[in-house]
């Protein structure tokens, strides 16, 4: 079965319809991503938040991957992304309505790995929207995680990562962290050494039950626990709930907030 046809099963009236949603973490392609995600362009994204019953007055738009610019700089391609984001809020703003909203704030990437040389890239992200609020470095990585991203371990604790982090929190931007169960320890390293960094754990912290993991899910949990409270003393963190599990079932894409409707759902990555 298709994400589309098990999403299509089931559509739900909206139980709360006055209650004002703002979508924390969504995605938006200009072009069909690479499997298995499905297409969803801000054609989708407008239908979702204007058909679903929902009463949802923002949302963030969050590193989708889209649109990089394919000249210049290589570092600067990224932003190109910012632009595209830009393009569709100030639209929907002009069109008024129910549309007003969409992509209120935007978070794309950066590479932290460039250190204090990333600081450009993140002005330039400024400079392109007042709606930048900070970027999502991927560093999910895991051996056991078939396609997690091929960053490496370690990667929160690197030099070069660590002083592009600084540059980010000198600009007071937001970090959204997106990694996986057996990374938590480098991220409560990471918001100890810099104690003003604004983070964000996205996807509950990547919870696994696969690989070395799928021998005993109880004890992994409890792991996965123990690592995300000693997370929750750290004040500077906060988490999302939304996210997709690694385990031997068929992923299954979660809203970070209530969803606006079944039929659909961005938050995929």
């Amino acid at each position: 079965m298709s994400r589309k046809a098990w999403r299509d099963q089931i559509v739900e009236t909206a139980l709360e319809p006055d209650i004002a949603i703002v979508d924390a973490h969504h995605h938006v392609w200009e072009n069909q991503p690479f499997p298995p995600f499905d297409p969803y362009d801000d054609g989708d994204l407008l239908a979702d938040k204007t058909q679903s019953g929902h009463r949802i007055v923002g949302t963030v738009f969050v590193d989708s991957h889209t649109s990089y610019r394919t000249d210049g700089p290589e570092q600067l391609r990224v932003v190109g992304e910012t632009d595209y984001a830009a393009r569709i809020a100030e639209a929907a703003l002009a069109r008024g309505g129910t549309e007003v909203g969409i992509c209120a704030a935007i978070v794309p990437s950066a590479d932290l790995r460039l250190g204090a040389a990333v600081g450009e890239v993140l002005d330039a992200h400024a400079a392109a929207t007042r709606r930048f609020r900070g970027i999502r470095h991927m560093v999910a990585y895991d051996p056991d995680v078939p396609h997690s991203h091929h960053n490496g371990a370690g990667l929160m604790l690197r030099d070069d990562f660590r002083a592009g982090f600084a540059e980010l929190v000198r600009r007071d931007l937001s970090f959204e962290a997106w990694l996986l169960q057996s990374q938590l320890p480098e991220l409560v390293d990471l918001a100890r050494a810099f104690p003003d960094a604004r983070i964000i754990l996205n996807h509950l912290g990547g919870p696994l039950t696969i690989g070395r993991f799928a021998a005993d899910p109880k004890a992994s949990f409890a792991a996965w626990k123990a690592d995300m409270a000693t997370l929750a003393t750290c004040p500077n963190v906060s988490v999302k709930v939304g996210g997709r599990r690694a385990s031997t079932r068929p992923a299954v894409a979660l809203r970070s907030v209530r969803p606006t409707s079944r039929r659909r759902s961005a938050t995929i990555c």
